[in-house]
C-alpha cells in the first residue's frame, strides 16, 4: 500500500459507537433530571409524607391550655387552628402572636412573631411586636437589637421609632434616643408622645426650659393625659415655679408613660375573653389614669360584650362615655344598670348628670332625689338638686338643696359656686359675694369662681376689688373671652 493510501486511511474518522440500548443520550439527560425528585420521595418522602409544606411552620401552643378557662381556652384554639390550616401564611402566626401578647405570654408571643417574621420579612407589625414582647421578656439587648433593624428597614413607621428611643433613654443614650424622639415629631406632630419622650430626655440634662415648652405643648394637644401633666410638673419644679408644678404634678398623679398604639395593639382588648370582668375593668382604669379616655371606652365596650349585665362595668362605661361628652350612648348602660340594681346611688347620681346634660330636667330631678333618699348623708345628689332646679328656673328651691350641702359639707366649691348664682338671680348680691369668696378659697385658680366675684363686686359699685379680681383672672388665663368681656363691662360701669 502506497503511503499516500496509507496516510488517507489514517486520517479518516472513526465511525461512533452505537449507543447501548434504552440510553439515547435525550433518554440519559431525562434520567439524570428525575433523579433528585427520585430521592425526594423514596428517601424522605418530604413530599408526600411530611405534615406541613416546605415553608411552613407549626402553630405556638401554650404548654398548660388545658388549665385556662374555657371561654380563653377556646378563643386561644380558634387561631390556633387558623394557624394549621394555612400554617405557611405569615399573617395567621401573627394573629397568634397577638392573642398570646394581649393576655402577656411573652414567650408563645416571641416564637409567633419570629415564625411570622420568617415568613415575611416585609410586614413591619411583626417586627415591631416582636421587639416589644422581646423587651417585656428582659432582654434589653435583643429588643434593642430588633427595633433598630425595624426603623431602619421601616423609617416612616412611628411606634417603631418611639419603641427605639425609649429603649434608648432607659439605657442613658440620650442623644439617639432625642434624635429617635424627634423623628416621631416628624411623623406625628399632633401625638403628644413625641414631645414628651424629648421633654423627659432634657428632664435628664437639667435643661427644665425646654422641657417645660414642650410638655406644655404636649398638653396642649392631650389635655387629659395625665403623664404630660406629670412632665409639666417636674419641668415647672425644675424652673422653681413651685405653685404651678404642684398643680401639674397634682393632674398628673398616678400618671403611667404614653405609648403610641398600632393596628394590632388596638385589638388586644378582644382577645382578653378569658379574663374577669374586675381584670377588664383595671384595664380600663388604667388607661383613665393614663388620660386616654378613648382606649378606656373601647376596653369597657369590649367588657360589655363578654359580661353584659355586670353591673360595675355598665356604670363605669357610662361615665366614661360621660367623659368623652356621649350622655345619649351613656343613658343606655346606664339605664340597665339601675334596672339591675336599682339602690345603688352612683348609679343614680350618673343617670342625673347624663340626663342633666341631655336637658332632660324632669327626669334629671327625679334621679337626684332617689340618689338622696338612698344616700342621705352624701352632698353629691343635693348639688345636683341644686343646679337642675337652677336649670328648671327655679333659684329659691335650688338655695334650698344647696344650704343642705353647705351643712353637710361646709367647704363644697360647687355649692358655694351654686349659693353664690342663685343668690345673684335672687337678687342678694351680699350673699353671693361671701359665697364666691369662700368656693374660692377652695380653689384659688378657678377662672368661673374670679368672673362671678368681679362681677358681683361690680353689680355692689365695688370696682377696685373688682378689678383686683380680674386681675387674678388674666393672670390665670390673659386671653379667655370671658376675662375680656369682664374688662370691658368693668370699664363701662367706672364710666
Amino acid at each position: 500500500m502506497s503511503a499516500r493510501r496509507k496516510a488517507k486511511k489514517r486520517a479518516m474518522p472513526r465511525p461512533p459507537e452505537p449507543a447501548a440500548k434504552g440510553r439515547s443520550p435525550r433518554r440519559r439527560a431525562w434520567y439524570f433530571a428525575l433523579v433528585p425528585l427520585a430521592v425526594l420521595v423514596v428517601g424522605g418522602g418530604v413530599l408526600v409524607r411530611n405534615r406541613w409544606p416546605a415553608r411552613a411552620l407549626a402553630p405556638v401552643v401554650v404548654a398548660d391550655l388545658d388549665g385556662f378557662p374555657e371561654q380563653f381556652r377556646t378563643h386561644l384554639t380558634r387561631y390556633i387552628d387558623r394557624v394549621r390550616e394555612a400554617p405557611d401564611q405569615a399573617d395567621r402566626h401573627a394573629e397568634l402572636g397577638v392573642v398570646y401578647e394581649a393576655n402577656r405570654h411573652w414567650a408563645e408571643a416571641q416564637a409567633c412573631f419570629r415564625k411570622a417574621r420568617r415568613l415575611d420579612q416585609h410586614e413591619v407589625l411583626s417586627q415591631y411586636h416582636l421587639a416589644v414582647v422581646t423587651r417585656h421578656l428582659g432582654d434589653a439587648a435583643g429588643a434593642l437589637e430588633l427595633y433598630t433593624e425595624a426603623t431602619r428597614k421601616f423609617p416612616d413607621f412611628a411606634p417603631a421609632q418611639y419603641g427605639l428611643a425609649d429603649l434608648l433613654l432607659e439605657g442613658g443614650e440620650i442623644e439617639r434616643a432625642v434624635l429617635a424622639f424627634e423623628r416621631v415629631i416628624e411623623l406625628l406632630p399632633d401625638a403628644a408622645a413625641g414631645y414628651l419622650g424629648v421633654a423627659n430626655a432634657n428632664l435628664r440634662t437639667r435643661d427644665h426650659t425646654n422641657a417645660a415648652a414642650l410638655a406644655e405643648k404636649a398638653v396642649a394637644l392631650q389635655p387629659r393625659a395625665r403623664y404630660a401633666h406629670y412632665i409639666l410638673g417636674l419641668a415647672y419644679r425644675g424652673l422653681g415655679r413651685l405653685d404651678e408644678a404642684e398643680r401639674e404634678l397634682e393632674a398628673g398623679c398616678n400618671a403611667q408613660k404614653l405609648y403610641l398604639p398600632d393596628e394590632w395593639s388596638l385589638t388586644f382588648p378582644r382577645h382578653t375573653t378569658g379574663r374577669s370582668a374586675a381584670f377588664r375593668l383595671e384595664q380600663a382604669r388604667q388607661y383613665l389614669r393614663a388620660g386616654d379616655v378613648q382606649h378606656a371606652a373601647e376596653r369597657l365596650e369590649y367588657a360589655r360584650e363578654w359580661f353584659p349585665d355586670d353591673v360595675e362595668v355598665l356604670n363605669e362605661l357610662g361615665q366614661v362615655y360621660l367623659l368623652l361628652n356621649r350622655p345619649e350612648d351613656a343613658r343606655r348602660p346606664l339605664l340597665r344598670a339601675a334596672q339591675i340594681n336599682d339602690r345603688d346611688p352612683v348609679i343614680q347620681l350618673n343617670l342625673t348628670e347624663c340626663h342633666e346634660r341631655l336637658s332632660r330636667f324632669t327626669e334629671a330631678l327625679r334621679y337626684a332625689r332617689r340618689a338622696t333618699e338612698l344616700n342621705p348623708a352624701a352632698p353629691e345628689g343635693y348639688v345636683w338638686k341644686g343646679r337642675i332646679l337652677m336649670g328648671l328656673g327655679k333659684p329659691a328651691e335650688a338655695l334650698s338643696a344647696l344650704q343642705t350641702v353647705i351643712g353637710l359639707d361646709p367647704e363644697n366649691h360647687d355649692a358655694h359656686m351654686g349659693l353664690g348664682a342663685a343668690l345673684v338671680i335672687l337678687k342678694r348680691p351680699a350673699e353671693a359675694k361671701s359665697h364666691y369668696q369662700k368656693a374660692l378659697a377652695q380653689e384659688p385658680r378657678s377662672l368661673e369662681g374670679r368672673i362671678q366675684l368681679c362681677r358681683v363686686c361690680v353689680q355692689l359699685g365695688e370696682f377696685e376689688e373688682a378689678a383686683a379680681e380680674l386681675e387674678v383672672a388674666r393672670r390665670i388665663a390673659p386671653q379667655h373671652s370671658q376675662v375680656r368681656a369682664m374688662a370691658d363691662q368693668l370699664r363701662i360701669a367706672r364710666r
